[in-house]
C-alpha cells in the first residue's frame, strides 16, 4: 500500500533523476554536453522586415509637432513573429496637444512629403478608438499612419497623466518589406 512515507524516498529519486538529467553531459561525468543554439536576429533570423533599429533611422521616426507631448510609447518595437506570421518592426509615439485635428494632420503632412513620404488618400482604416486616420508611405521604408484618438481615449487619465489635450494622436511608423513598394495614390 502506497503512502506519503514510502512515497517520499521514489518522489527525491525521481528529482535527482530530473536534475541529473538536465546537468550538461545528462548527468553523466564526461558524458556529451549540449551546446546552445546560436544568437538569432531580433524578431528571428528569417523574418524579412527591416530590424526596428533601422527604421528608427528613418526621418519619419523622430518627427514630434510643436507642443505635442510624448505620454506613450517613443521607441521601436522589435520585428517579431505571431501565429507563425513575420510582423515589422514599428515606432509608435502616443501624443498630446491643444492643436486641432486639422493642425496634426496639415503639420504632419508638410513635414513627411519634406523627408520623401507620400500621402496614401484613404490609406488606412481607422479603429473603434479612432475618429480619424490618415497614411504616408515612403518607398520601401515603411508607412506613417497618423490616428486621432477619441474623446475617451482624450480624457483617460492614465495616459494622459491628468492634462487636458484638444487632440490625443497617435504616430505610428510601420517597416515594410522591400518587395512592397508605396500604393500609386488615385
Amino acid at each position: 500500500m502506497w503512502s506519503p512515507r514510502r512515497q517520499a524516498p521514489l518522489v527525491a529519486l525521481l528529482a535527482l533523476l530530473l536534475l541529473g538529467a538536465c546537468a550538461p553531459g545528462g548527468g553523466i561525468p564526461g558524458g556529451p554536453t549540449r551546446t546552445p543554439p546560436p544568437p538569432t536576429a531580433p524578431g528571428g533570423a528569417n523574418n524579412p522586415y527591416a530590424l526596428g533599429r533601422d527604421l528608427a533611422q528613418d526621418p519619419a521616426a523622430a518627427l514630434q509637432m510643436p507642443d505635442a507631448d510624448l505620454l506613450m510609447g517613443g521607441g521601436p518595437v522589435e520585428r517579431r513573429y505571431a501565429l507563425a506570421k513575420p510582423l515589422p518592426a514599428t515606432v509608435v509615439g502616443i501624443y498630446g496637444t491643444q492643436a486641432t485635428p486639422e493642425e496634426v494632420r496639415a503639420w504632419y503632412d508638410r513635414e513627411l512629403r519634406a523627408v520623401g513620404y507620400t500621402y496614401i488618400p484613404n490609406g488606412a482604416i481607422h479603429s473603434t478608438g479612432e475618429t480619424a486616420v490618415w497614411l504616408w508611405c515612403k518607398g520601401t521604408v515603411g508607412d506613417l499612419r497618423l490616428g486621432i484618438k477619441n474623446p475617451a481615449v482624450r480624457t483617460n487619465p492614465d495616459l494622459n497623466g491628468g492634462r487636458a489635450y484638444r487632440t490625443v494622436f497617435d504616430a505610428t511608423l510601420i517597416g515594410l518589406l522591400p518587395s512592397e513598394p508605396c500604393p500609386t495614390p488615385p
